[in-house]
């Protein structure tokens, strides 16, 4: 709540970057939802897909809750790496 918060008393002077960013966001999010929905049916995500879905998460305090920090150092770069290793044939 506290990452929402901050936010919106940010969104109405950086409207144009916060656009920006929410368009990495979302990217990321259609990316995560494409890899899960090419699971096979009864398939469950592993642990990579999860540590994804989170990943999204501290990436989003980052780019809009700066100042609340995250767990871990995270980046676009970064997520679409686990995402990458997560989708290669075992």
């Amino acid at each position: 709540m506290a990452a929402i918060e901050k936010r919106l008393e940010k969104l109405p002077n950086n409207v144009q970057r916060d656009g920006l960013n929410m368009s990495v966001v979302q990217a990321l999010e259609d990316d995560y939802d494409d890899a899960v929905s090419a699971l096979l049916p009864g398939r469950r995500a592993g642990a990579e897909l999860t540590r994804v879905r989170w990943m999204i998460e501290e990436l989003r305090v980052s780019l809009f809750a700066v100042e609340l920090g995250t767990a871990y150092s995270v980046s676009e770069k970064r997520i679409r790496a686990v995402l990458n290793q997560a989708l290669a044939p075992a």
